[in-house]
């Protein structure tokens, strides 16, 4: 017996037509960044830095060559 496999689809909301990332207040955080600020990458597709503050996730962000990241407090709960 052949079962075919079942279709994964994708959440529209969060990823755009091109494919990138739409919101990356969408992505599920690991539980180890809960209460640090989280720097994204200016097209949201990657973490570049987390810090307990806004203000050194920013520095840390641009030490690694991000000059504008996107930043997001993780607090642990879902934020749609």
């Amino acid at each position: 017996m052949n079962q075919a496999e079942p279709k994964i689809e994708r959440d529209a909301a969060s990823t755009a037509l091109d494919g990138s990332r739409a919101n990356p207040m969408q992505e599920v955080l690991p539980l180890s960044l809960i209460g640090r600020w989280v720097a994204w990458s200016a097209d949201g597709m990657r973490i570049v830095a987390s810090a307990l503050t806004s203000d050194e996730a920013v520095e840390l962000a641009n030490q690694a060559g991000e000059p504008e990241p996107i930043l997001q407090r993780h607090t642990g709960r879902h934020q749609p």
